[in-house]
């Protein structure tokens, strides 16, 4: 059973607009992020150099867009 506070909470929260939505949640993973976002942008930014190198020396598994959307369809009708 969720406690009235949560359940005024959500409510609440329904209402807001996307773009603040966007902003309580990125407020919210701050309050539980004990890695500060620059270390995360940081490795972020390796890792999609890391991928874009592997696209350009042929060593990247690609997979075909349909096949990939067919493959999603199947997991969500499961």
């Amino acid at each position: 059973m969720q406690s009235p506070v949560l359940t005024r909470m959500r409510s609440e929260m329904e209402a807001l607009a996307p773009e603040e939505r966007d902003v309580l949640r990125a407020k919210l993973d701050e309050l539980d992020d004990d890695v500060p976002q620059e270390e995360i942008d940081a490795a972020w930014e390796q890792e999609i150099l890391r991928r874009l190198q592997s696209v350009k020396d042929g060593t990247a598994v690609l997979h075909d867009h349909d096949d990939v959307m067919r493959e999603l369809d199947e997991i969500v009708q499961r």
